[in-house]
């Protein structure tokens, strides 16, 4: 289901399964509480291993079994909130070790339509290292392949299901698979602007999919009147109509305690549909 030349959902976050408690030891949210807030929630990780292995390990880590989340997935379904899984990530992730595309295609397709998601985002950050959550030794190649995945994904996912593209690498072969996306995600706009507007500019002169601004909220928290400057800075560069809020050092603190004040301020800001 492309999404070329139309608007993406207004209000995007993560929703991190490795933590049912912040650092702080307060008590993180749950998936069915984001359907208040936010119309894209991305399941994070999913996570891609040696042999064209998908991995759920790390989004059901200590805390969550498929049945109890499966649970939540269609409670956020049923407030029309679309749930996304998010295959990729900041650590553990090993796309330089896949040497059958199709057989990594043929798998996330599989896990999308077993767990009756709404589709799937490819979680790309120029991240190509096995680290943090591995002891495999680093493997810089560069993911060459992402224009196969992405066209392959795009054949074979349910004719319903959403690909979307979150990343902050502005590459040739990232910029080349642009138009097979219903929308990208551009993360971090306060760090990078400039790829915000790469992607913006090469989108449009494609006829390609909406690029949504990323804020990545570091802890301590961005000031609410920085991110709101930050809001109305890209859409005068790139007229987005939409939020995606990454809150980096702890995502739950953030979607569990400040999501009321970040998302309301956002939806008041965005142009109005």
């Amino acid at each position: 289901m492309q999404n070329q030349g139309n608007l993406a959902p207004r209000m995007h976050t993560y929703w991190l399964g490795e933590r049912t408690e912040t650092p702080r030891g307060q008590k993180t949210i749950e998936p069915r509480e984001l359907g208040k807030h936010y119309d894209v929630v991305y399941l994070a990780f999913g996570l891609v291993r040696p042999e064209n292995v998908v991995s759920l390990d790390f989004l059901c880590w200590k805390h969550w079994d498929r049945d109890s989340l499966q649970t939540q997935i269609r409670e956020l379904q049923e407030q029309d909130t679309e749930v996304i899984l998010s295959i990729g990530g900041w650590g553990g992730n090993s796309w330089s070790s896949v040497n059958d595309v199709e057989m990594l295609a043929d798998r996330l397709v599989q896990v999308v339509v077993d767990w009756k998601l709404d589709g799937l985002s490819i979680d790309f950050m120029g991240d190509r290292d096995l680290h943090h959550f591995t002891v495999d030794e680093p493997n810089k190649e560069t993911v060459y392949y992402l224009p196969e995945l992405s066209r392959l994904l795009r054949e074979r996912l349910p004719r319903e299901a959403r690909l979307i593209l979150s990343t902050h690498d502005v590459s040739d072969f990232v910029l080349g698979s642009i138009a097979l996306f219903d929308w990208v995600l551009s993360i971090d706009y306060k760090t990078s602007p400039q790829n915000f507007d790469r992607l913006t500019k090469h989108s449009q002169n494609v006829n390609g999919p909406p690029v949504v601004i990323g804020i990545t909220l570091q802890d301590p928290f961005m000031p609410l009147d920085t991110a709101k400057a930050l809001v109305l800075h890209a859409m005068k560069n790139g007229s987005p109509s939409s939020v995606f809020w990454v809150a980096n050092e702890d995502h739950h603190d953030f979607t569990g305690l400040k999501t009321n004040s970040y998302a309301e301020m956002a939806n008041d800001t965005l142009p109005v549909r």
